[in-house]
């Protein structure tokens, strides 16, 4: 009777403890989600590469609109003089080149252009740098909970070994059942240095994308969301993918690519130099002024290459923006598919598979006290339940995964921290 105790014991303990939420160890620091993407925002290296990137856009469309600076100049004929200073003609002035009407305003307009695509595709390595962290953060969570399974597992595998090696030496079961209990308790403990293992890559991977890669030991707090978040599938679609980061960087590189086709039109036309100069001429004592302009002729050069070059970049910019748009309709539809399925295999897992393990397991419990079942069948319905409970976490994950990417598609900016309290 003592042995049957202590099996369910154990059992009752591994049966009732699995849904307690997980917590990391007290030594490790612990962060919620909202603190972990706070973090990433302020120190991951590529959304900083990427907002230095978009303000330096701003300098290059300042420059654009500037006209080239003044030219001064000194002219000076017959100096050194040979004999005398009477025949030196001396004269200072200055040239200034003036660009053809609308060659600046386009110059500027495709700038402006850049810097809006850069700005944006700034936006969208912020939107990226989110899910990323978001899904980093989810995978320690599911990664911690497995290795509070497992330990639990282990424990409860110990104590079968052991009730085996009673029953062996009582003389009621044979050495064929101890080495199945040892096997299954060496299975389990490679599982769970597994699961270890996976729990400090994912934990090095949380630091990384943080932009911390020197914090790996690092706990988070929360939960997985175990269905899909309320309103999360309700948004207007037309207005998602008109206001996508991507969406508007492709669309501001359009533009550039038409005031860029416009100004290689202009480019025949030529820009104008004016100067003016003054001095003397000292055999006459003369004041001299001087005005003169030069124009290049466009007749060996007319720019034919350039526009045709910018008309096809036009075109690739158009086939770009519809791409864009594209891959952002069937990603989406993709991930709005793989969170359905994973929310109906969560709560198929949840409401159904579980229980049921569970309550065979009660029930074998309860048979095995009274000799109605062995213990190779108390040995397989406990593996039933662990492999339940650890395929429940891992479907667990990947609903959380496409929580992540469905929000990354769908979210406005000022809406990224939206409901992370359910994760902490």
């Amino acid at each position: 009777m003592k042995l049957v105790s202590t099996v369910v014991g154990c059992l009752f303990v591994f049966i009732y403890s699995s849904h307690a939420e997980v917590s990391g160890p007290e030594t490790l620091e612990t962060i919620s989600l909202t603190e972990a993407i706070q973090k990433a925002l302020k120190a991951n290296p590529t959304y900083r590469s990427a907002v230095s990137n978009a303000r330096a856009a701003e300098g290059l469309t300042y420059q654009s609109g500037l006209w080239e600076n003044p030219v001064f100049f000194a002219e000076a004929e017959e100096y050194p003089p040979e004999d005398s200073f009477e025949e030196s003609r001396y004269l200072l002035g200055l040239s200034q080149t003036v660009p053809f009407p609308g060659k600046k305003r386009l110059d500027r307009a495709a700038a402006s252009e850049q810097e809006l695509s850069r700005k944006s595709m700034s936006d969208s390595t912020r939107t990226d740098l989110i899910r990323r962290v978001r899904i980093a953060f989810y995978q320690v969570l599911a990664a911690e909970k497995l290795v509070d399974v497992s330990e639990q597992l282990l424990s409860l595998a110990k104590s079968s070994v052991e009730t085996a090696k009673e029953r062996l030496e009582a003389g009621v079961s044979t050495a064929q059942e101890l080495l199945r209990a040892e096997v299954q308790a060496e299975r389990v403990k490679n599982s769970k240095l597994s699961f270890e293992r996976n729990l400090k890559v994912a934990r090095a991977e949380l630091a990384l994308t943080m932009g911390e890669p020197d914090l790996k030991e690092i706990g988070v707090t929360g939960k997985l969301s175990e269905e899909i978040p309320e309103g999360l599938l309700v948004f207007d679609r037309e207005k998602v993918f008109s206001s996508h980061p991507r969406v508007l960087a492709a669309e501001a590189l359009l533009r550039r690519s038409g005031a860029l086709k416009e100004r290689a039109q202009l480019e025949p036309y030529p820009d104008i130099t004016l100067s003016v100069s003054g001095g003397r001429r000292e055999v006459d004592d003369e004041t001299l002024i001087d005005f003169g302009f030069s124009i290049p002729l466009p007749i060996l050069n007319s720019s034919k290459g350039e526009v045709l070059t910018a008309s096809e970049n036009e075109r690739k910019a158009k086939s770009d923006l519809e791409q864009v748009k594209q891959r952002l309709k069937t990603q989406l539809a993709n991930e709005i598919e793989t969170l359905k399925q994973a929310d109906q295999q969560v709560g198929n897992y949840r409401d159904r598979l579980i229980p049921q393990s569970e309550k065979a397991l009660r029930m074998i419990q309860a048979g095995f006290r009274e000799g109605e079942y062995g213990f190779n069948d108390l040995i397989d319905t406990q593996r039933t339940v662990a492999e339940a409970k650890i395929e429940y976490l891992r479907i667990l994950f990947v609903l959380n995964k496409s929580i992540a990417e469905v929000r990354s598609l769908t979210e406005q900016k000022e809406t990224f921290f939206r409901d992370e309290s359910n994760h902490g």
